[in-house]
């Protein structure tokens, strides 16, 4: 079974060779074994959709709140100078992964939708929702609080950690310090990269009244070149070195692929068959070239990483 369905299956039950499921305290009759895959397919189909429907709720709701101010990290710690704050990652990820989040956002508390459910909620002063690949109908509750409470949306930045989170850290004897997350984003309106909405970083950057100052430019150009110099990137776990691939004097073609299903594709538009067609347009449109393919780390960790769209 996928990640995905089981966060799903709340509860089953067993009568001879068959099963019962029940979703969020609702039954879903008794299959067979081999009627499973239909149903899980099936059953997927009404999660997406109603993953959809909740995250549209909540974006519409933040864009009537937030119509003429947005709402600034900076608002946040005024207004809330030590808050309880509630969302949807799990107790032992906040304690293990995202210690950082205490001080990011001077919590005096953090709490998890996924463990406490409504609790989470009414004890909150903020609400969150982390990363969109996490399911959305865990923060169905938000919809009944989010009118009056500051609600944003939180993914990892651009540099994250040294190993990503995908792997298992027992398993491959990782230093859990190098799983621990170092860099968020924070939007009022949708995730950054929300190909369907515009989101607060999107309607800055391309607004009129954006102006950068000299000091500013001069330490953006700074940091840039820290990150070049020090080889600095989302995950910093994989060696540094020249790779010697294909045949020699050929010229190269690198297509990136993304973890299968993440919500950035989603977000975005693609599916599967975007990725074929990107892969065979790469070696329709050059021929004789060696076509690379860089998978995406977390498909190569094992763990929850997920599939990819190409490695099979």
């Amino acid at each position: 079974m996928t990640n995905k369905l089981l966060r799903f299956l709340c509860h089953t039950k067993k009568s001879g060779n068959r099963y019962r499921f029940s979703l969020c305290g609702v039954n879903i009759d008794y299959f067979s074994p081999k009627d499973l895959a239909a149903k899980i397919d099936k059953l997927e189909q009404h999660v997406d959709a109603l993953n959809e429907t909740i995250l549209s709720l909540i974006q519409d709701c933040q864009e009537v709140k937030h119509a003429q101010q947005a709402l600034t990290l900076e608002e946040l710690r005024r207004r809330f100078p030590h808050p309880v704050v509630g969302g949807n990652i799990p107790n032992w990820a906040l304690r293990e992964q995202h210690p950082f989040l205490y001080t990011l956002l001077n919590a005096q508390k953090l709490v998890s939708v996924n463990d406490h459910g409504t609790y989470a909620v009414s004890q909150s002063d903020i609400i969150y929702s982390f990363s969109g690949r996490w399911l959305q109908w865990k923060l169905f509750p938000i919809l009944f609080a989010i009118r009056n409470k500051p609600f944003f949306f939180l993914e990892d930045g651009f540099l994250k950690n040294i190993v990503t989170t995908a792997a298992n850290a027992k398993e491959n004897q990782i230093d859990p310090r190098y799983q621990v997350s170092v860099c968020y984003s924070i939007d009022d309106l949708t995730f950054h990269f929300d190909a369907l909405r515009p989101s607060r970083l999107e309607r800055m950057l391309n607004s009129s009244e954006l102006t950068v100052s000299g000091e500013q430019q001069a330490r953006a150009r700074r940091l840039m070149q820290r990150l070049v110099g020090e080889k600095l990137t989302k995950y910093n776990h994989q060696p540094v070195y020249t790779p010697v691939i294909g045949s020699a004097g050929r010229p190269k073609v690198l297509v990136v692929e993304q973890a299968y299903q993440d919500f950035s594709v989603v977000r975005s538009g693609a599916n599967h068959e975007t990725f074929k067609k990107m892969l065979r347009d790469a070696v329709t449109e050059n021929p004789g070239a060696d076509i690379i393919v860089k998978l995406h780390p977390d498909t190569l960790v094992g763990g929850w990483g997920g599939n990819s769209y190409y490695a099979q």
